[in-house]
């Protein structure tokens, strides 16, 4: 019977699946703590849309950056923050 159970564990490799899941919870609570962050820093000091096109700065990346962070923020029904987001980048595509 251990013959079998240890043949199971090789074939579905139980430890690599509780360490994969368990990585997929620490990559999940790091980008809720980075949206976090970037969504004080953007309501503390704001995004200038206008300086980043004079300087010939793109703006895509930062735009991927706040419709990732108000998908994070509608899952966590954390909707003021969803509202604010969604200003800025109405802001964003204004100039766009």
């Amino acid at each position: 019977m251990e013959d079998i159970n240890e043949g199971f564990e090789e074939m579905f490799n139980v430890e690599a699946v509780l360490k994969d899941s368990r990585m997929q919870e620490i990559l999940y609570d790091l980008k809720i703590k980075l949206a976090n962050e970037n969504y004080n820093m953007i309501i503390e000091n704001g995004i200038d849309f206008e300086a980043m096109e004079y300087r010939g700065i793109s703006a895509a990346p930062l735009i991927k950056t706040l419709n990732d962070m108000l998908e994070i923020f509608i899952e966590l029904e954390e909707y003021e923050k969803c509202s604010e987001i969604k200003k800025i980048l109405d802001k964003a595509n204004e100039g766009a």
